[in-house]
């Protein structure tokens, strides 16, 4: 995939996983990536289509009352289903071409990054889901050659495996705030399946902050 930045190199200022939001202090689940220019300012950097597909959704005119923290934003479906999501993109950036249903070739100009939406500073938040709208790790994707194909269960899982008592103990310190887990190991827990009531409902926590709901609980 290219990189969603046209005319500027980028670096990863908030990268995919949990974190303490900048704005809100609150510890929650990042679902993509951050992004700045590597030099220089960010407010001309030109935001371009990584993928060919159809916009599903575009806010252009995004004001802070409505309570949505996204800004304005563009959102392409590609024809395996993937959703790939640019938010936070500057006011009367998004061409007029860029509306919902339209076809989008990669390499498209979607607008410029910007500040709309719940930020500390002017970014690109780039956001990858797969069919089932679980949302993956970007970082690997992005510039070079490799398709989007998030790996669902990871490598080395098996949906349902029960977990150890030290898997316990983690997706359990994970959860109240007290250990943090890398991106991969969160999703390796997340296909465990519970040994106590109270570890499986710690589990439902994880499952929803990596989008993994509708996997079953078995206690």
């Amino acid at each position: 995939m290219i990189s969603p930045f046209e005319n500027r190199t980028h670096r990863i200022s908030s990268p995919f996983g949990m974190r303490k939001h900048p704005v809100t202090g609150e510890y929650k689940m990042h679902n993509g990536v951050d992004m700045v220019a590597s030099s220089g300012k960010t407010d001309d950097v030109r935001c371009v289509a990584t993928v060919a597909g159809t916009v599903e959704r575009v806010v252009r005119n995004w004001s802070s009352s409505t309570g949505d923290t996204a800004g304005n934003r563009v959102e392409i479906r590609t024809a395996e289903r993937y959703l790939v999501r640019y938010f936070h993109l500057a006011p009367n950036s998004i061409p007029d071409s860029v509306k919902q249903g339209a076809a989008i070739a990669v390499g498209t100009q979607l607008g410029t990054c910007g500040r709309t939406g719940q930020v500390t500073g002017v970014h690109l938040h780039y956001e990858l889901r797969d069919p089932k709208n679980a949302a993956f790790d970007p970082a690997p994707y992005i510039g070079n050659d490799r398709l989007i194909t998030g790996e669902f269960p990871p490598k080395g899982t098996q949906e349902g495996t029960r977990a150890t008592m030290e898997d316990a103990l983690e997706i359990l310190q994970f959860v109240n705030g007290s250990r943090e887990l890398t991106p991969e190991r969160q999703k390796q827990l997340a296909f465990t399946n519970g040994t106590t009531p109270e570890m499986a409902d710690a589990l439902l926590v994880l499952r929803g902050l990596v989008g993994l709901n509708e996997l079953p609980i078995v206690v």
